[in-house]
């Protein structure tokens, strides 16, 4: 657990606010579901679930050998 706030915090650091947001989403995608490196990479915009308010809620990724993709709540931080 150190070790993955460290790398987060590390991440978080970046200068450029949206390389920070995004490596932070991926990071999080990662630990938080153990999700194998091609499955979040290969998501486009379309693949984003947001609210009313144009929050993101979701992301629908396609597992390894799955033909339908799975939705994956994500945090509200």
């Amino acid at each position: 657990v150190a070790a993955v706030r460290r790398v987060l915090r590390a991440a978080a650091a970046a200068r450029d606010p949206r390389v920070a947001a995004r490596d932070v989403a991926l990071l999080g995608l990662y630990a938080d579901w153990a999700l194998r490196a091609s499955e979040p990479l290969g998501l486009d915009l379309d693949d984003v679930e947001c609210d009313a308010d144009g929050r993101p809620v979701a992301v629908w990724i396609r597992g390894k050998g799955r033909v339908e993709r799975e939705r994956f709540s994500l945090p509200s931080a």
